[in-house]
């Protein structure tokens, strides 16, 4: 979600910093930005070959 809404997931870094701690928050976001970016590769790739040939 994050990678169509980036701007709606900066507000909850102050959440999560403390919730979580600064780092292991900064590495939860990381990680969640990686696997939303990967998933939107992967139905971008798979979903949409078929519309572009």
């Amino acid at each position: 979600a994050s990678v169509v809404v980036a701007p709606f997931t900066f507000p909850l870094f102050a959440i999560e910093g403390e919730l979580f701690g600064v780092v292991p928050a900064a590495l939860y976001n990381i990680f969640g930005w990686s696997m939303g970016a990967t998933i939107a590769f992967l139905l971008a790739r798979y979903l949409g070959k078929s519309y572009l040939e």
